[in-house]
């Protein structure tokens, strides 16, 4: 009786730890693409290219959120896709897709599919998960015979239903690739081919491959590589546009083809230069431009000699070493947005602060006429103002005969006007589509000089003591007009 018990306590055990090793043991993490490494676009239906440890990825959806999101506006089944450039190189057994919280979004499917090439035209496997739920992480794993291959090409798309008409969206934390531990590659793992790109100036780039004792060899000319191409010694530099193409060879064979473009950013000294380029335009800074205003964390206001403009930030993050009066440090890389045909510069990266001392930063005065499509993005005062509050954000600001629609983009707390006193507005000159606004940055009552009860006898001040104007402004020398000197007030001619 006790042998019949102790064999079977054996079997079972046996039999628990040949599922337990299967379970624990085989998947081993090879790879992993972070969701917080932020692309270059806000727009929902535009692709972003993100790279991380050798490989690259096409995403559609905003990349400038920290996670970022997958979704849109008014959507009825629509896929968006997030796929692989770069073939993996290792056999893959276990892909794993995280995603974060949800915003008014049905997410009805999400599927991978893994091809052989990079256009998804040779597929070797297809595998759906249906309506999964926020804030999970979904595993996908070979169907029964197939093997995820080195060398294969990977897809993720994401099904998704918005009933309203603004941006929502699920939120795409990770994707982690696991590969067979136990399994034995029979093929030449094809190489990684790392480096930064866009990129300012150059950029190193280092191919390794995970077989051992592989030796690589590669070509920058856009040739397919062979055995008699340029072999690989170590890192190297490019300061141009240039598609590296590489392959690996061992005892195992020649493996498959890699190939990865870097891509040079063109760069721009100056605002003039730059705020004349298209939407989605990739661009370099190699000026330092001065930050004049800062009324969020997310809106950063600058100029130089020749022109003014607005760096916008989804989530705030890449400005926060901006301080309004200090330049931004030069050699840095983003792209345009036109929002509404607003010009934004959007950073790629989180900006340094240049290292000069923060100087004060004066905005020139400026008549509600000048509020206009030319002068977009400048930042300015309206003097002697008054304004009416309206529905919402919206207000209208009023001197004399002119008006000019104002936007209280920045959420300022905004009190009615009091009769019978005028405001000093500064604000940025906005627009949405056609329509330019006045978006206030700061409300005062208007200052005016008291205690003086008539003009001096003389007709022209000769004194050279300050002068201030009847807003009680310091004006220089070359001002021509009343001004106060000494208590007086006096004619400049």
């Amino acid at each position: 009786m006790q042998k019949k018990f102790y064999s079977k306590f054996l079997f079972l055990f046996a039999l628990l730890l040949t599922v337990s090793t299967s379970v624990w043991a085989d998947n081993i993490l090879y790879y992993t693409l972070d969701g917080t490494i932020t692309g270059g676009s806000s727009g929902y239906a535009e692709e972003s290219e993100i790279t991380q440890n050798g490989m690259t990825w096409k995403v559609m959806g905003n990349t400038t959120m920290n996670p970022w999101r997958i979704g849109g506006k008014s959507l009825t089944n629509a896929d968006r896709p997030v796929y692989s450039t770069t073939a993996t190189n290792e056999v893959t057994s276990q892909i794993d897709v995280t995603l974060g919280t949800s915003n008014l979004t049905t997410l009805n499917s999400v599927t991978l599919i893994v091809a052989s090439d990079a256009d998804f035209s040779t597929v070797i496997d297809t595998k759906t998960i249906n309506t999964p739920a926020a804030q999970t992480t979904l595993s996908f794993t070979p169907s029964t015979g197939v093997t995820w291959v080195s060398g294969s090409y990977i897809k993720l798309v994401f099904n998704v239903t918005v009933s309203v008409t603004s941006n929502k969206f699920v939120q795409l934390t990770k994707i982690e690739l696991y590969k067979d531990e136990s399994s034995t590659s029979t093929t030449t793992s094809t190489p990684m081919i790392s480096g930064t790109t866009p990129f300012l100036g150059s950029t190193e780039v280092t191919i390794t491959c995970s077989t051992d004792g592989a030796n690589i060899y590669y070509t920058l000319n856009g040739d397919e590589p062979t055995t008699a191409s340029t072999a690989y010694t170590g890192p190297f530099t490019i300061n141009e546009t240039t598609t590296v193409k590489a392959i690996a060879e061992s005892t195992l064979g020649t493996s498959s083809v890699a190939s990865k473009t870097f891509t040079a950013v063109t760069p721009y000294t100056t605002l003039g230069e730059l705020t004349g380029l298209a939407n989605n335009t990739t661009f370099g800074v190699t000026g330092e431009l001065l930050v004049v205003a800062k009324p969020t964390t997310k809106h950063a206001y600058v100029m130089d000699d020749e022109g003014a403009a607005l760096i916008y930030d989804t989530t705030g993050e890449k400005l926060v070493n901006l301080e309004v009066g200090k330049t931004i440090a030069a050699n840095w890389i983003g792209s345009v947005s036109i929002y509404n045909k607003l010009f934004e510069m959007v950073p790629n990266a989180v900006l340094a602060a240049g290292t000069a001392a923060a100087v004060d930063v004066t905005y020139p005065d400026a008549e509600i006429a000048s509020v206009t499509a030319e002068n977009v993005n400048k930042v300015v005062t309206l003097k002697g103002v008054t304004y009416t509050l309206g529905e919402g954000k919206n207000f209208t600001i009023n001197k004399g005969d002119d008006s000019v629609a104002g936007y209280n983009q920045f959420n300022l707390t905004l009190a009615a006007a009091e009769d019978g006193k005028t405001y000093d507005i500064v604000g940025a000159i906005g627009r949405y589509n056609d329509n330019i606004q006045f978006q206030p940055i700061n409300i005062a009552e208007s200052s005016s000089a008291t205690g003086i009860d008539s003009m001096d006898s003389e007709t022209e001040a000769t004194t050279d003591s300050e002068a201030y104007n009847l807003a009680g402004q310091r004006v220089d020398k070359n001002f021509k007009g009343i001004v106060v000197m000494n208590g007086k007030k006096l004619l400049k001619k």
